[in-house]
């Protein structure tokens, strides 16, 4: 017997798929007024410059899209259409990992770096004693990115799919998870409390018990806003174009404004300083040089020898500084935290967009991350290199170029307001770490192209950085060249023998680690690294012996260096003899294949540790 429902079901289903037809097929290829754009369907998309500015600066409004955004059902002003005490925070985290009881030299700069940003603008927005301390209570920072986490996958319901997103929460079907709208609460009601925190008695005025002497209690952005809003209301009044939004709506205006400034002001900057340290960390020669800009400003970054917080230098001198800026401006070129669309709506009255002339009312959009890879304008787009800022390196033509398309922060009356405080926050935080430590991989699983393509070297790094600090810990009362002097263990990991034997070609092609190699590895782990280091080979980036690696690395060099086998090989590497030299002289298949097996297996022999996962 057929159910009652199968027929409401089965037209149900019929309707939804003629809907889908009309709206995806059959409406953008003949009705849409896009219909005579190529490949226009529902959105025009814009990658050349001129059209960028005609959008961006041209006065196009927001679309509904934004109206995701919105906060306590209250606009933003994003959404609307029509630090020296985080110094002495931030630098005895870094400390503590690689001198602190437990140290592993181990730090989640992901996690650092969104805890950091997010006292940088919260204390800004609210002042120190109101705003957050993220750095220091990883309990609840942890907690706190949970929560913005679980809400990033499921904007694109309300934002693309409206209609359909409120028929299904009507029907009791939602397409959001409960716990989203539940993360979603409590993050608004995170930052209402910090809205009240700063009037005692609840009033959207400034109580005059939260007066302080301290400038770094003083609320910076709250009181600038605060203070418009009132003057504007006193001005206009109801005839005010904010009057039946942030007006009516005081309080939750307020919030609602500075809910989106702390969101976005943490996650852009913090997702740039992830990627800018993974770069750096895999450039230790660039790390070296950018050091070396760094020391020269005054006051210093350094940390006093009583472990004090380091005056900051002017504002000036650190815009001054061209690696830094070439450095950070190349990670907003590759890794620009909105890549993707900045949508606009074009004018009731239509307009020209290049040779197309186009209807009002239609979605238009460019992306950061099409205008940073044109490659007329940043040749080898792919490649990050922070040369193509530099005024050595590059044309004064060819920086304004660069500088006309670089599109991190958007253009036009709506671009990103808080970008001056995101750049000179992002460079001091940079200057701050880069003048007192190095960085290198430990584990970037997640990251886009990893330099590891195999499983995660997690293990083998922690041993290896283990026995450094321990080694560093116990010889620190040790004369050098005392024979009771603790030893490095050598702990390497295990890749395939073809592995080994590509990366050993790979490094002799290229022994400065220009680019990386097919495998992405980490260098320090590598046999084929540790087989160059007791060849004798040297180079900026193949070091010699260090005193205190153990005593069979010791014993293996000595005879590696008097192998007639390997001595061209520490030529090429030394710089003595160029590759295509190389190949003349050598059967290098024969080399890779045979005596370079067979050193490898020696250093595989001699590891404390040889690590597979």
């Amino acid at each position: 017997m057929a159910s009652p429902d199968g027929p409401g079901l089965a037209g149900l289903v019929v309707a939804l798929v003629a809907l889908a037809a009309w709206q995806f097929v059959i409406y953008p290829a003949a009705f849409s007024p896009l219909a005579s754009i190529p490949s226009a369907h529902c959105e025009l998309s814009v990658s050349d410059l001129d059209a960028v500015r005609t959008v961006y600066q041209g006065g196009f409004d927001k679309p509904v899209w934004y109206s995701v955004f919105d906060n306590y059902g209250v606009p933003c002003m994003f959404s609307t259409r029509g630090m020296a005490e985080h110094s002495a925070r931030l630098l005895p985290i870094l400390e503590d990992s690689i001198s602190g009881p437990s140290s592993l030299g181990v730090v989640d700069v992901y996690s650092v770096f969104m805890a950091a940003t997010m006292d940088f603008i919260a204390c800004y927005i609210f002042g120190l004693r109101n705003g957050t301390d993220f750095l220091r209570d990883k309990a609840y920072r942890d907690h706190f990115l949970e929560l913005y986490k679980a809400r990033n996958d499921y904007g694109i319901y309300d934002q693309e799919l409206p209609w359909l997103t409120k028929w299904c929460r009507r029907l009791g079907v939602p397409l959001c998870p409960k716990w989203v709208d539940g993360a979603n609460r409590e993050l608004g009601e995170w930052c209402r409390r910090l809205c009240d925190a700063i009037v005692g008695n609840g009033d959207a005025g400034i109580s005059e018990g939260q007066e302080t002497t301290s400038p770094g209690d003083h609320p910076v952005v709250w009181r600038a806003l605060v203070s418009g809003l009132k003057n504007e209301e006193a001005k206009n009044g109801p005839s005010s174009i904010l009057y039946p939004t942030a007006l009516t709506n005081f309080r939750l205006s307020i919030a609602s404004e500075l809910f989106d400034h702390v969101l976005a002001g943490q996650e852009t900057a913090g997702l740039t300083l992830t990627y800018l340290a993974w770069r750096l960390s895999q450039s230790p020669e660039l790390q070296a040089q950018l050091r070396a800009e760094l020391l020269t400003l005054s006051p210093s970054l350094r940390v006093p020898a009583d472990g004090t917080a380091p005056e900051l230098p002017d504002p000036k001198q650190l815009d001054s500084l061209p690696l830094l800026h070439a450095v950070l401006m190349e990670t907003l070129r590759l890794h620009a935290p909105i890549p993707g669309a900045q949508p606009r709506q074009t004018p009731e009255q239509g307009c020209r967009i290049g040779p197309y002339e186009v209807h009002g009312g239609i979605r238009i959009a460019a992306m950061a991350y099409t205008l940073h890879r044109d490659e007329v304008v940043f040749p080898e787009p792919l490649k990050w290199d922070p040369t193509r800022w530099l005024p050595s390196a590059a044309s004064d033509e060819e920086r304004r170029q660069r500088n006309r398309q670089f599109w991190a922060f958007s253009s036009g009356g709506r671009m990103c307001i808080g970008s001056n405080f995101a750049m000179h926050e992002m460079k001091l935080v940079t200057a701050a770490i880069y003048s007192n430590y190095t960085t290198h991989v430990v584990d970037d699983a997640g990251m886009e192209n990893p330099t590891d393509g195999l499983p995660s070297n997690k293990l083998a790094c922690r041993l290896h950085e283990i026995s450094r600090s321990i080694c560093r810990r116990y010889n620190a009362l040790e004369a050098q060249g005392n024979p009771s002097r603790a030893q490095h263990r050598l702990v390497v990991r295990g890749y395939s023998k073809q592995l080994e034997r590509n990366a050993f070609m790979e490094l002799l092609r290229n022994p400065r680690f220009d680019q990386p190699v097919e495998w992405h590895w980490q260098p320090h782990l590598s046999v084929v690294y540790w087989l160059l280091v007791v060849s004798g080979a040297k180079s900026d980036r193949i070091p010699a012996l260090h005193p205190d690696d153990s005593q069979a690395l010791h014993d293996l060099s000595a005879k590696a260096s008097h192998c007639a086998a390997l001595k061209n090989v520490r030529a090429v590497v030394a710089g003595q003899m160029t590759w295509q030299e190389f190949w003349q002289v050598e059967d290098v298949r024969y080399l890779a294949d045979n005596e370079v097996m067979e050193w490898i297996h020696k250093v595989v022999d001699i590891a404390d540790t040889l690590c597979t996962t």
